[in-house]
Parts: structure tokens; C-alpha cells; sequence
């Protein structure tokens, strides 16, 4: 398969900036040192660029929470990854008069993981020049290797559990207003996943025993000032609810070379991206755009508008009216318009101050009428229960996640893998209802008991929508014979303190299955979860200074 000439561009770019924005950042090491948390910061300070923190970082789940029990209100309860200074600022907001004794230890543990970050707000001059390293090597036991736990693989080549290796290098770097990283995984769920033809996420170099299995997931460069951003290359993104998937942006989609923007401040702004996938099956580009303008009329309620818009195909070249940011506002093109598939969404979430949060989403495809497609969640979080102590409730009902330019038979650059996609949430046709808590009882130790139900039709985005006069008989949601998961389930991480970190994180359950894989009377009763043990160095820091 070809790769389209955008893609192209943008890796070159991105090597081209990653060689002159972070070679040599290693003149000498800093010296860190926990300290006291700076005041937040005043209009007038100086600017401080930053790199962002990974998707799957173990700050995530205590940040998150601090932000839905109000200790936190300058961060995105949907956009993610949060830049690291925005955290290290958020941490010098939280006082700890108001904390249990497990999170005043957390809270203890993240001033030491943001230790540069609070020096720089603290008064430090900012950094010319600035680079950290960080290695991991570990493994993760899977009982099957579909990454979806609702959705196991129980027979076939996939069904056998797997000891799956997992080696990591994250080098970070900053100069001036250019920040970038590089994080190179190998893991061995790239020539395992059940989402991917064969299971190889990463094509084979060589067909020996001992082929390399590596990608880099994150490898950007961004330019950076107080109100706008620009990005290019990979990164993990996730514009969901509260410990949902995004169903435009998602993380659990493997990461694309693309180009991202933000502009605006943390009250309004406007955020998007531009690329060009390779996943569909022909050698011709096809065009991906998502625009999101969040708005915060206050620190207990957002608002935000989202649009992502497929195009190309054989013949057909970039639509600058599908792609810039301002078609956030426009959700419907003219019959004689190039083919493409356009969605909308709006999201909501309000803190209503009782220790009770409300959040929604809701996804139409407004392409065409006839093929419409809808998706959407609602939740709600409780925050005031115990110390440390949050509970949670998420509804969603999904009949598919669109991202399919008109069929045209006979075309088949029209047909793609719906998992390959890239993008949004991997679910369709589908009800999905979860009852979870998340406790955080001691420094390093956070445990998430679930509960989930899954009912799942037949319906797939990939099989065309039947003729408008058929519509109205025809399902929208559930289509065919249902396959009904109940999981019970135990999640968690535990991290170890120390130089050495040790970091053990699980997802255990048993899924009680009724007809599975759509066959009536199949009923199935199964173990599936994950284990995973990483060992880490030391973050090395090194600047100019």
C-alpha cells in the first residue's frame, strides 16, 4: 500500500523538527527537589511551554478525580492529554487541609513527579533548554488478546492467553517555545491484536523468529505560546467522558501522524486535527478532520461542539471546506458536494456543587438522512461518599461510530476495517452500562471494583445501510441475534516509591456470556483480564540552566 504523500510530509517534518529542536539538550543534569507548591499562576507571568503527559500515566486517575470533586477546576474533564505544567499548576490549587490521608500521600508523590514543573511555576527562570529520559521493561499476562475485556476472543487463534513482552523508551524535550517527544514501545500485543488482519499491528520487517516488534506511539513536535498551539506527528488523544473512550478522539485507537492545533484560552478554545490514514484498503488518501470548540462559562459546567468530517477516494483531492476549523459549525453538505461522511456531537458536563457530577455526549452522523447513525452516554459521579471515595454510573447506547464516505459500488477503497480506523471509540450496535467506584486508599495503591453489561447486536459499520424504503423496518440498534455480557470485574494500579519504580496494574473479571458470538443457546463463562508488571528507571532530567 502506498503512503498517501501528506503522511509522508508530516513524518519528514516532524523528523526534520524533532533533529534541530531537541539535539543537544544534555549539558548537565538538574537538580530536583519536591519544595512547596507555587501560587497559581497571575496574568503577566512568564509563558511556560511543556511537554504533555502521556494517556495511561499513573497521575491520570487521581487528577481526574480531584477534578470531579471540585479540588481541581483549571483542567478539561474531557480533553486529554493534559500538558505537564497545566498538572503541576492544578496540584499548587489543591490545599491539603481538605484531603484524606491516602490522597495527602498522593498528592505527595505527584509534587515529586512534577518537581521541575513547581520550581518553574515556583519563580525558577524558565529553561532554554531541556530534555528527560525514561526506560521501562516489563510484561503483561492477557487471557486473550482482543483489548476490548467486553468483547473476548474464546475461540481461534486469538482465544490463548499470552505472555506479552512490553519495553519502553520516552524521551521528552523542550527549547524555548518548541516542545516534543519520542516514545518507542515494543510490545507484544502488536503481533497479537484480534482487531488487526493477522494480529500484526506493525507490519513484518522480517519473516524470522525474531522480528522486531516496535512502533513509536507518541513522536511530536509543538509549537507553543499562551494561546495557540501546533502540532505535528503522533499523539494519543482522548476527548471522552469521565473513563469512556472518546467517540471522535479516542486513545484506544493506535495513534497517526497528523497535524494539530490549539487556540484559545482554558475557559474557550478551539482544538483540532488533520491527517491522512492509510487503513483503508487501496493506495488512494483519504482525508481525516475533528474540530472541538469547548466552552466554560464557569468552573462547574462546560459546553462543547465537535465535528469530524472522511473524505477522498480515487480522483478526489483535499476539500478545504471539509478540513478547516471553522466547518466546526457546519453539519450538512449539497447532494452534488464530493462524497465524505461528516458527524456532529455536543457534549455537557456540569458539577452541580452537591458532590454530584452530570456529564453527556451525544454523536449524530449528518451526512444523509437515510444513513444516519447515532450514538451517545450519559453519566453521573458521586464525590462525596469518603475520602478518596468516587462513584460512578456511565449509560451508553451506540448503533455505529460512522466514519464512511458514501458507498459507491464497485469501489472498494470504500471498505475499511472499522478497528483500523484510528480515531474514535472501537464499539457499534451496541448497550452498555457500567457501576463503578474508584478508591484511592493509600499513596500508590488505586482500586476500581466494576460492574458491566454489555448487549450487542450484529450490526457493523462496515456492511452497507439497506434502500430508504427498507429504512423504516429496519433496525437501528441491535440488529440480529444479541450477545448479553455481564463482568464483574477488579481493576487497579499499585505503585511502588523509590528510585526504582515498580508499577503493577490488572483488570481481572469473569464474563458471563449469553449467546456468544450472536449463536442462541451459546452460553459461556470465562475468566478474561490482563496483568501487567513494568519496572522503570529513574526520570532523568537534564537543561542548560
Amino acid at each position: 500500500m502506498r503512503r498517501p504523500a501528506s503522511r509522508s510530509r508530516i513524518f519528514l517534518l516532524t523528523s526534520l523538527l524533532m533533529g534541530s529542536g531537541l539535539t543537544g539538550a544534555l549539558p548537565g543534569a538538574a537538580q530536583q527537589s519536591p519544595g512547596q507548591p507555587p501560587a497559581p499562576e497571575q496574568p503577566g507571568e512568564p509563558f511556560n511551554a511543556s511537554p504533555y503527559l502521556p494517556l495511561g500515566h499513573w497521575a491520570y486517575p487521581i487528577v481526574e478525580y480531584w477534578i470531579a470533586a471540585g479540588r481541581v477546576s483549571s483542567l478539561s474533564p474531557f480533553v486529554k492529554p493534559y500538558r505537564r505544567i497545566d498538572v503541576a499548576r492544578a496540584l499548587a490549587d489543591i490545599g491539603e487541609g481538605s484531603l484524606g490521608a491516602g490522597e495527602r500521600g498522593w498528592l505527595n508523590r505527584l509534587r515529586s513527579e512534577f518537581a521541575g514543573e513547581l520550581s518553574r511555576l515556583g519563580g525558577d527562570p524558565p529553561r532554554p533548554v531541556g530534555m528527560s529520559l525514561e526506560l521501562g521493561a516489563g510484561a503483561q499476562y492477557a487471557s486473550q488478546t482482543h483489548r476490548d475485556l467486553l468483547r473476548p476472543e474464546l475461540d481461534g487463534e486469538f482465544s490463548d492467553s499470552e505472555l506479552l513482552e512490553d519495553l519502553r523508551l520516552e524521551l521528552e524535550g523542550q527549547a524555548g517555545p518548541v516542545v516534543g517527544a519520542f516514545r518507542l514501545t515494543h510490545h507484544g500485543i502488536y503481533r497479537n491484536d484480534a482487531q488487526f488482519p493477522g494480529g500484526d499491528v506493525v507490519p513484518k520487517t522480517d519473516p524470522g523468529p525474531f522480528d522486531v516488534t516496535a512502533r513509536s506511539d507518541e513522536a511530536y513536535l509543538e509549537l507553543q505560546s499562551r494561546y495557540a498551539r501546533l502540532s505535528f506527528g503522533r499523539m494519543y488523544r482522548n476527548w471522552g467522558a469521565p473513563d469512556l473512550p472518546g467517540f471522535l478522539r479516542s486513545g484506544y485507537a493506535y495513534s497517526e501522524e497528523e497535524i494539530g492545533y490549539r487556540i484559545g484560552t482554558d475557559r474557550v478554545f478551539l482544538i483540532g486535527s488533520f491527517a491522512s490514514y492509510t487503513d483503508f484498503k487501496s493506495d488512494t488518501a483519504h482525508y481525516v478532520a475533528i474540530h472541538r470548540l469547548e466552552v466554560r462559562p464557569s468552573d462547574d459546567l462546560m459546553l462543547a461542539l465537535s465535528q469530524s468530517s472522511v473524505h477522498g477516494g480515487p480522483g478526489q483531492n483535499v476539500d478545504l471546506a471539509l478540513i478547516n476549523p471553522v466547518s466546526v459549525w457546519q453539519f450538512a453538505r449539497r447532494d452534488d458536494d464530493p462524497f465524505h461522511n461528516k458527524s456532529g456531537q455536543l457534549d455537557v458536563w456540569w458539577r452541580t456543587g452537591l458532590g454530584l457530577n452530570l456529564y453527556g455526549s451525544f454523536l449524530a452522523d449528518a451526512t444523509k438522512s437515510e444513513e444516519s447513525k447515532l450514538g451517545g452516554s450519559f453519566g453521573m459521579e458521586v464525590s462525596r461518599l469518603a475520602p478518596g471515595l468516587l462513584l460512578r454510573v456511565n449509560l451508553s447506547a451506540v448503533q455505529s461510530l460512522t466514519y464512511r464516505a458514501k458507498l459507491l459500488p464497485p469501489s472498494p477503497w470504500e471498505e475499511y476495517s472499522v478497528e483500523r480506523i484510528g480515531i474514535g471509540w472501537d464499539k457499534t450496535d451496541l448497550y452498555l452500562a457500567s457501576l463503578e467506584a474508584e478508591w484511592f486508599p493509600r499513596t500508590g495503591l488505586w482500586l476500581r471494583p466494576k460492574l458491566e453489561l454489555q448487549v450487542k447486536g450484529e450490526g457493523d459499520l462496515r456492511q452497507p445501510r439497506p434502500p430508504p424504503e427498507q429504512l423504516p423496518d429496519f433496525p437501528h440498534i441491535l440488529v440480529g441475534e444479541t450477545e448479553t455480557t455481564i463482568r464483574p470485574a477488579l481493576a487497579g494500579r499499585w505503585l511502588s516509591g523509590g528510585r526504582i519504580p515498580v508499577e503493577l496494574e490488572w483488570d481481572l473479571g469473569v464474563n458471563f456470556i449469553t449467546d456468544y458470538d450472536h449463536v442462541a443457546g451459546d452460553d459461556r463463562t470465562e475468566l478474561v483480564g490482563t496483568l501487567g508488571l513494568m519496572i522503570r528507571s529513574p526520570r532523568w532530567v537534564f537543561d542548560s540552566r
